[in-house]
């Protein structure tokens, strides 16, 4: 269900408007919010405004291309391609990692790095770092700094430990040319099926095709749009089929659970890049005296396919394997995180999967349905940075369901088609 304020909003963006962080988060006018909800929203909203600022909104939207716009439409209700509710879930969170670490030092300096670089490699790099902190406060470990100097050069994030201080350097890899071109593309193509389903009331599910071509990019979206126009005003599903095959197909409402716009694969071997990149991190961190590296990836490892497909305990094994000789080479490194986030609605179970090999771990979570959190901890037994670094990461989960929490306390689910 959509709010027709926001769609009129949407609409004014889509003939030349600026959007805001309430055009984002949409109105308090919602008619899925309750009284506790319409409270809330006006409260996130607000904070957002006075910590990020409208002013950065428009500019991320203006430089779309980039691929932050893409990241900021995940935490919108009215743009998440899983529906209200996921978006308010991930907007929820999204401020919690915002809010929670605003008293602490630092918090300033990463917020004006992520309002003056663009890019979705800062923007995932300064929310990672307020992640951690969250995190690590939570578990008892209180952060001195979100950006400190410990010797020559800085490092992202130092906790109190028990015996001295514990300095973590953040790594958020980007990707390739090649597959940058992919994802900008498949991007461009995503958002402008996002804005024909706002303006016509429909929404979307199938293949997205991702060609460079001008001539054949123009022609695919005439058709999307002849198709959204047609659909929403039969009432009825209408496909667009492709000669490969793939299938698109406009339906009249809001997406159901379960509703996935899927983009074309791209076999692109990454692992050995990775490591290179990793080393090249690590070789930096002698400067900085960080004794914890924390990977979190944004996509730049989504093309590893034979990963993919691996049980838990064969993709610890693939792990260790791909890092041990990069931290062997790197003896301030007493522990490396690698953390993914990954959308997959097909993934049900609640109960998390752990494995474990020579003091390092791979987890598996559902902080809430159509999400998954894979994290693996690489380190020795014994050192402060390894229980420092279970600790943390075993209570992310628990801050996802907080914001579930938080969500379902200001929504009607059954309006919003949720899980």
């Amino acid at each position: 269900m959509t709010n027709q304020r926001d769609l009129d909003e949407w609409r004014a963006v889509d003939k030349g408007g600026t959007p805001t962080w309430r055009t984002i988060i949409g109105t308090t006018e919602a008619p899925w919010l309750t009284p506790k909800g319409r409270k809330l929203v006006a409260r996130i909203t607000a904070d957002l405004q006075r910590i990020v600022g409208d002013e950065w909104v428009g500019r991320a939207f203006e430089r779309r291309e980039t691929g932050v716009f893409a990241l900021l439409a995940r935490m919108s209700p009215a743009l998440n391609p899983r529906g209200p509710a996921t978006g308010m879930v991930d907007l929820a969170v999204f401020w919690l990692d915002i809010t929670s670490t605003s008293d602490f030092p630092g918090h300033a300096d990463v917020i004006k790095t992520i309002k003056s670089d663009l890019r979705p490699e800062a923007f995932g790099h300064g929310l990672t770092q307020f992640r951690i902190a969250t995190l690590a406060h939570a578990a008892g470990y209180e952060p001195v700094a979100l950006e400190q100097t410990l010797s020559r050069d800085p490092v992202d994030l130092v906790l109190n430990a028990v015996d001295k201080p514990v300095a973590l350097e953040v790594y958020t890899p980007s990707l390739d040319e090649q597959t940058k071109l992919y994802e900008q593309v498949n991007r461009k193509n995503v958002e402008h099926l996002h804005l024909l389903a706002h303006r016509h009331g429909i929404h979307w599910t199938g293949d997205v095709p991702a060609t460079s071509d001008d001539q054949l990019t123009k022609a695919w979206k005439a058709r999307t749009e002849r198709v959204a126009q047609k659909s929403a005003k039969n009432g009825v599903a209408v496909h667009i089929t492709e000669p490969d095959g793939s299938t698109l197909t406009a339906a009249p409402g809001t997406a159901p659970i379960g509703t996935e716009l899927n983009g074309p694969v791209l076999k692109v071997e990454v692992g050995h890049r990775l490591r290179n990149l990793v080393r090249k991190k690590t070789f930096q961190t002698t400067k900085s005296g960080a004794n914890m590296l924390w990977i979190d990836d944004h996509g730049a490892t989504g093309l590893l396919f034979e990963y993919e497909a691996l049980p838990p305990e064969e993709k610890l094994n693939a792990l260790v394997e791909l890092f041990e000789p990069v931290l062997d080479d790197a003896p301030n490194i007493d522990a490396l995180v690698f953390r993914r986030e990954l959308h997959d609605i097909g993934f049900r179970t609640r109960d998390s999967v752990r494995v474990a090999r020579d003091g390092s771990s791979f987890t598996v979570s559902q902080p809430y349905p159509g999400t998954l959190l894979q994290t693996a901890v690489l380190s020795s037994e014994g050192t402060m940075s390894k229980t420092i670094a279970e600790r943390i990461t075993a209570d992310e989960p628990n801050l996802w369901r907080q914001a579930l929490a938080t969500a379902t306390g200001l929504t009607d689910w059954s309006l919003m088609n949720a899980i």
